[in-house]
């Protein structure tokens, strides 16, 4: 069976596979059906040759991968110290490397270019077997130029900007009720249960407030290390949110106020005033912003 390692001696087992054109060789032909396997699904892919042979000298073009180049910032290409013939590479973040990536692409060292169907691969060495020549072949200097072919990138259709995919949007849960119309004293009580945010970063709270002449009330989150556990005083973070300290000019309001989660798996609030005088009374609203 034809593959990488055999291909230059039995690639005459093809010779009347490819129709509509013909090969410069039946090497060449070999090169073209182990290079059109696609790395990352598996399906087959046909290139297109211009003039050349294997390994030096040729161009091809894919009808389906785009490719990814060290010049052009993809990843990046080092000449090993000790083994001249092993490059490696370096931020490649798009892919996993794999040796199919290599063989549908090419290399170029110092100008000439380096067959690229022999080669192995050993975590980010790409090993070039074709090069034995150490002493008189390449440097650490040397001009590395390697085309790798990947998988597809997303493009912004009216700039051609390469986009970035957010794979956790913003998705906000309904308001749940945590109170309703629930009388301030001067300690903390509780408005409403415990609530579980370990997929949320922030939520809101909307507030509808009949203030009367209470004064200095505030609501105050705490975090619990299970959903009946201990409650902890939030240290770093906005624990206490204070809502107004003396009347308000306007009287009763109503506002939506942000807060940030702690690093913990639930949360529980509280509501307190500081002069009770009249009670004020709340209505509390929670909401959750999380990622899928």
């Amino acid at each position: 069976m034809l593959n990488k390692n055999n291909f230059g001696t039995n690639a005459s087992e093809y010779v009347d596979v490819f129709e509509g054109g013909e090969w410069a060789s039946d090497a060449q032909k070999a090169f073209s059906l182990i290079g059109g396997i696609d790395p990352i699904s598996g399906t087959p892919k046909m290139f297109e040759w211009a003039a050349g042979g294997l390994g030096g000298g040729s161009s091809k073009s894919n009808a389906g991968w785009p490719l990814y180049c060290n010049l052009s910032g993809d990843f990046t290409a080092t000449v090993k110290t000790a083994n001249r013939n092993i490059i490696t590479i370096g931020s490649l973040t798009a892919f996993a490397l794999s040796e199919g990536n290599v063989y549908a692409g090419s290399l170029i060292v110092d100008g000439a270019s380096i067959p690229v169907s022999d080669i192995t691969i050993l975590g980010n060495d790409i090993t070039f077997n074709s090069i034995t020549d150490f002493s008189s072949g390449w440097l650490t200097t040397s001009a590395v130029v390697l085309i790798l072919y990947g998988p597809f990138r997303a493009y912004d259709s009216s700039y051609d900007a390469q986009k970035t995919l957010d794979q956790r949007p913003d998705l906000k849960t309904a308001y749940i009720e945590l109170c309703s119309e629930q009388d301030v004293t001067t300690s903390w009580v509780a408005a409403g249960g415990v609530h579980d945010v370990s997929d949320g970063t922030h939520g809101g709270l909307l507030v509808v407030a009949d203030v009367n002449t209470s004064e200095n009330v505030s609501i105050k989150m705490v975090a619990l290390d299970s959903l009946s556990g201990t409650e902890y005083e939030i240290a770093d973070g906005p624990g206490t949110i204070p809502l107004w300290t003396t009347t308000p000019a306007g009287g009763d309001f109503m506002a939506l106020y942000s807060v940030a989660f702690p690093d913990a798996k639930y949360v529980k609030f509280y509501i307190k005033c500081g002069t009770l005088n009249t009670a004020a009374d709340l209505s509390i609203k929670f909401n959750v912003t999380k990622g899928i």
